[in-house]
């Protein structure tokens, strides 16, 4: 008989190995991370967005295997230490996509689902896609073969060549103070040549405007949360500067939707102090970009979630949602 060492060990374990977690595992509370939801793969891979066809599948496994709940609501039970259902489960959006309400919606319908989107507020004014997704759709569309950034450069002749660039480009910019992060975007972007809004409507990455996220709010499934103002890596602020961003971030959201109760960390990064302002700012639980799932007496400011990216077969899905 496996041991449980020998079953989390595994890659993704076999099909029988996968049960025993699942039947071991089955207090545990799993928190799904996605960001957009492409109705089409893309040319170049990007984590952030996963074709609608994978979604789907993974979206009817998590709706026969795991009981979906709210966020807020598992939040409540954590809160008042009720009893949660045995293989509980959430879904959660980061950066709120317009491919949510029109790619990830209807699938999450379809299954009776319910979700949890966090938005970058600033960005709901505009509409305008966050910087990654700027970077990104310039590296996709240029016809420059290749980029330079701080000594190294970055083959761009083929698409395998951009989507290897692109992760370690967006790294290399993470991290950098919010005011020079801005200035080497604008320059690389620039550099290469590419009119985002050239082609007209929605620019690639667009994110829902407040009149789109007011809409969605009427519906019970659907809740927000807040995803700071401007997606700044907080840990690299100024404490006066991680104030602003997680409080304004309220403050529009409860403007808009009535609510500002749930946070999310910017790429996950945080620090004793960022809790601090979060609980102090009324937040009453906040998740994090941690691979791993949730005991039942979790710290509500530091919940995992289990991100999901494109190219998972379903083995490798089933496997990730268990821990892996």
């Amino acid at each position: 008989m496996p041991t449980l060492k020998s079953i989390l060990k595994a890659p993704c374990g076999s099909a029988g190995f996968r049960k025993g977690v699942f039947r071991l595992r089955k207090r545990a509370l799993t928190i799904l991370m996605y960001h957009g939801i492409a109705p089409q793969p893309p040319a170049v891979p990007d984590w952030c967005q996963v074709p609608v066809q994978e979604f789907a599948a993974q979206m009817a496994y998590v709706s026969s295997a795991y009981n979906v709940l709210p966020l807020r609501d598992i939040v409540d039970r954590l809160e008042h230490r009720a009893a949660l259902p045995d293989h509980a489960a959430a879904v959660t959006f980061d950066d709120a996509f317009q491919s949510f309400e029109a790619t990830a919606l209807p699938v999450l319908e379809r299954h009776g689902l319910p979700a949890t989107v966090f938005v970058v507020t600033s960005l709901a004014d505009s509409g305008e896609p966050p910087w990654p997704e700027r970077l990104y759709h310039a590296i996709v569309h240029t016809g420059e073969t290749s980029l330079s950034l701080d000594g190294r450069t970055w083959d761009l002749s083929t698409n395998e060549a951009r989507g290897v660039a692109y992760p370690e480009i967006v790294a290399a910019l993470r991290g950098m103070e919010a005011e020079k992060k801005t200035a080497v975007l604008a320059t690389l972007v620039s550099g290469l040549g590419v009119d985002r809004d050239r082609s007209g409507g929605a620019p690639a990455g667009a994110t829902m405007r407040w009149e789109d996220i007011e809409r969605l709010a009427g519906k019970e499934a659907i809740h927000f949360g807040a995803h700071t103002h401007t997606h700044e890596d907080l840990p690299v602020c100024s404490p006066e500067r991680q104030r602003v961003e997680i409080e304004t971030s309220r403050e529009r959201l409860r403007e808009h939707v009535g609510y500002a109760d749930l946070f999310a960390y910017p790429n996950g990064e945080y620090t004793a102090f960022t809790k601090s302002l979060v609980r102090e700012a009324g937040f009453r639980a906040a998740v994090t970009t941690k691979h791993a799932l949730n005991g039942r007496g979790a710290d509500l400011y530091e919940l995992s979630r289990v991100g999901i990216g494109p190219g998972l077969s379903p083995d490798q899905f089933e496997g990730k949602v268990l821990g892996y």
